[in-house]
């Protein structure tokens, strides 16, 4: 983890948890406004509570489910996925429950219960959380407003988007433009930023094409300019897809090579090359660049020896 506040991880969302939480309050307060008072209705009054109780506790449960389950997968990324639709989840449990109180009430109300306005309610409350999630991006953009950027690349979209939609977070996660400077890299989408220092670089490499039987986080625009890169603690590699990739992985290798003098730097391959000195960690070191993958530059944080010249 970077040292520097800068590059520190963005912390808590919680400007969209403060969002899922109004929709439980109107989950709660609404059903329990709706229970009649009438002293002749005892025992419909006594049912009513004891339903709103149980669904209540169930609600709360949920929620808290959700703030554990959470912060526990906190990311790099500001605007973490099942932070970005469990308001949509909330909305939904809170219409239902509205609607339905209502209905038991026999009161006259907008509400329909209709599969149009359930749409509505999911695609407004969508909106909603990215104008959230964009306002929170804009907030954390403010800690690099002194950063100079070396390289800024934007995300150029092809045909080849269709292959990255098969992994479905391109989708959720459309990248605009990726950035770099001396400390790290910043991934730049329209409604999240994601930071990556250096010191977190394990590895990267150019990739051809999308391998579905591979894992991975796709922050990627296009199938012909993918990066791969391995970050240190964590499993599943990242690929990006930069305007100049060879351009990308050069400034990043001499950086990264920089910032661990020890450590094995700056090695070349060309296509068609295999690479057997980098070998795959239990951190996730990447892997050498196969047979009709490599084109540019690759960089591995491995401990690995040059072949002696006299030796042959």
């Amino acid at each position: 983890m970077s040292k520097n506040k800068t590059w520190a991880p963005p912390g808590w969302p919680w400007e969209l948890d403060l969002l899922s939480l109004i929709f439980v309050v109107i989950a709660l307060a609404v059903p329990y406004s709706m229970i009649p008072t009438d002293a002749a209705m005892d025992v419909a009054r006594a049912r009513e509570e004891q339903q709103h109780v149980l669904w209540a506790i169930g609600i709360v449960v949920i929620f808290v489910m959700h703030l554990a389950v959470a912060g526990a997968t906190l990311e790099t990324i500001s605007t973490p996925f099942i932070n970005l639709l469990s308001p949509i989840g909330f909305a939904v449990l809170a219409y239902y429950r509205s609607h339905t109180a209502i209905m038991e009430t026999g009161r006259e109300s907008a509400l329909t219960g209709s599969v149009a306005q359930y749409a509505l309610v999911v695609a407004g409350v969508m909106v909603l959380s990215l104008i959230v999630a964009r306002i929170r991006m804009a907030r954390h953009l403010l800690r690099f407003r002194g950063v100079k950027w070396d390289l800024v690349s934007p995300c150029k979209y092809d045909a080849s988007y269709r292959q990255l939609a098969t992994e479905f977070q391109p989708l959720i996660y459309p990248p605009r433009v990726v950035r770099a400077c001396t400390e790290g890299v910043l991934i730049e989408g329209f409604f999240y930023l994601m930071a990556i220092p250096f010191e977190m670089f394990q590895g990267l490499a150019p990739v051809a094409g999308v391998r579905h039987s591979s894992n991975g986080r796709y922050l990627a625009s296009s199938a012909r300019n993918l990066i791969r890169v391995e970050l240190l603690d964590n499993a599943e590699p990242l690929y990006i897809s930069p305007a100049n990739r060879a351009e990308f992985l050069s400034y990043c290798a001499h950086h990264i090579a920089h910032l661990r003098p020890h450590a094995t730097g700056g090695t070349r391959t060309q296509a068609g090359e295999t690479t057997h000195g980098a070998r795959q960690t239990a951190h996730g070191t990447a892997h050498g660049t196969r047979s009709g993958h490599g084109e540019a530059s690759f960089y591995t944080h491995t401990n690995h020896r040059s072949p002696d010249p006299k030796a042959k």
